[in-house]
């Protein structure tokens, strides 16, 4: 082949569409290949900056709860080489926070508290009483959609509107007319107002049931409420069976057993036994024939439990709570460092968003708090 020949076929080459391509990715590929040691030292540039920050961000629910369990055993690690007492403040919602998302961690959590407690370290947990306004509400934005429970409301808000009218009425009532005529004007204003309520209560009983006992039933704003959750909670799994069907089956999931002879490991194993009993006993059933009051019971059941496992330790204060907390917070205070992680909740929302900080105004926020809530505790 002539010279000439060789410099057509090279320029064909160099000019054609396909050589453009591989030179383009050979270029990409070297530029990447050279980026790479650079962009590794940008990222561990962010990492440091990200660490050296008062405050950062750990992640959603339940991303976080391994962190709390680090930050209580560097606790434990430092009392096993000193002899002064550190000290824990622990704000959570529920004493049993994270056993369904997150089994081992709500387990090593319990463990670590234990350990801490044997080794003299001050604990304080605030969370919400049983018989709480707050502990029932998140009982109900967990088990009851948002749209049921604005049905739940406008019921609520209907039955003291009603109640309130048949309160008036009753008071305008002749203080001549006779016992008899009394309570015969009462039943028929609550049949006026609550669709015929007493007629039916004694037809379906088959009996004929006292106006005292049927008034009684009525006025009781508790069972009036349990009727309502019940209601709003067959219609919540009625538009999700399967969301019903998988809350359940994770709520009846035994919890991890270590099997180890540390006297932390044996309370604690001893104390997994006991919740799973308690869980058995209210929702070893179909799981579209269990109640909200059986997993409402369970919780508060599971509350007890953990609360007497906690009386028993030494050094721990339980603070039960009849108000919202603003933020759950765990902190510990190691050698006069306070160091928390703080998770902001929502009402609205089933993620919680998750922080570590060492800022003092934090510390100083979480320790007010806390002597704020002993004032206000529940009293046993």
């Amino acid at each position: 082949m002539k010279p000439n020949k060789y410099i057509d076929v090279f320029k064909k080459i160099f000019q054609s569409a396909t050589f453009a391509l591989l030179l383009s990715v050979a270029f990409f590929a070297y530029e990447m290949n050279s980026g790479a040691e650079e962009s590794k030292e940008i990222v561990d540039d962010l990492k440091a900056i990200q660490n050296s920050l008062s405050t950062r961000y750990l992640g959603l629910f339940p991303e976080y709860i391994d962190n709390i369990n680090d930050l209580l055993e560097q606790a434990i690690e430092h009392q096993d080489k000193h002899e002064a007492h550190d000290s824990v403040i622990i704000c959570e919602d529920v004493l049993y926070y994270c056993i369904r998302s997150d089994a081992q961690g709500f387990r090593d959590m319990l463990t670590n508290l234990v350990i801490l407690s044997e080794k003299g370290c001050p604990i304080s947990i605030a969370y919400y009483d049983t018989k709480s306004f707050p502990f029932k509400n998140m009982i109900n934005n967990s088990l009851i959609s948002m749209e049921q429970q604005r049905h739940y409301r406008e019921d609520r808000k209907a039955y003291r509107e009603r109640m309130m009218l048949i309160k008036q009425a009753y008071n305008h009532i002749s203080k001549e007319k006779t016992a008899a005529e009394r309570t015969a004007l009462m039943e028929d204003m609550i049949n006026k107002h609550f669709d015929n309520y007493i007629v039916k209560q004694r037809a379906q009983s088959g009996k004929n049931k006292s106006f005292a006992e049927l008034r009684n039933q009525l006025s009781n704003d508790r069972r009036v409420d349990s009727v309502l959750c019940e209601k709003y909670f067959r219609a919540t799994n009625a538009t999700n069976p399967q969301k019903n069907k998988k809350l359940v089956a994770q709520l009846l999931r035994p919890l991890p057993m270590s099997g180890g002879t540390t006297a932390a490991e044996i309370k604690i194993d001893s104390l997994c036994t006991v919740l799973d009993a308690i869980k058995r006993k209210h929702l070893s059933k179909p799981h579209n024939q269990v109640l909200y009051s059986d997993i409402k019971n369970m919780y508060e059941e599971i509350t007890i439990a953990i609360a007497n496992m906690l009386n028993g330790l030494k050094s721990v204060e339980l603070v039960p709570l009849d108000e919202y907390l603003t933020m759950s917070c765990w902190m510990t205070i190691v050698n006069n460092k306070e160091t928390a992680i703080i998770a902001f909740p929502s009402k609205y929302s089933s993620d919680e968003i998750g922080f570590i900080s060492q800022d003092t105004a934090f510390s100083k926020y979480i320790q007010t708090m806390l002597d704020g809530m002993r004032l206000s505790s529940v009293k046993e």
